[in-house]
């Protein structure tokens, strides 16, 4: 298991995940026009512009993909400054329960 921080040249792989995860992850639970308005262009967009403002991506990388990714950087609670946040994590559907989401957040 690779895990990797995450760079610019890894935002088209991690924005294809998110979607393909939240396609089928979600489709029982958000109406299916949010489902069909999701677009990695959009996605692309949104994580370049986090990776600017100092948000932090790791991945887990398979053969030919991303297995999965987490974001993650400093706690926007007052209380909690010294702290990290954890922003997201995702993991392909096809390989959910193998313990690569453990293995993000650990290394979160």
């Amino acid at each position: 298991m690779n895990i990797r921080a995450a760079d610019v040249d890894d935002v088209a792989g991690i924005s294809e995940l998110l979607v393909s995860v939240w396609k089928s992850s979600y489709r029982d639970f958000v109406p299916v026009s949010f489902l069909e308005s999701l677009s990695v262009e959009k996605q692309i967009v949104r994580h370049r512009q986090y990776m600017k403002k100092g948000v932090k991506y790791i991945l887990i990388e398979g053969s030919d993909s991303i297995i999965g990714f987490a974001s993650y950087g400093k706690s926007r609670f007052e209380s909690h400054r010294d702290a990290s946040e954890l922003y997201s994590l995702y993991v392909d559907s096809g390989k959910q329960k193998e313990g690569y989401g453990t293995a993000l957040l650990n290394h979160v």
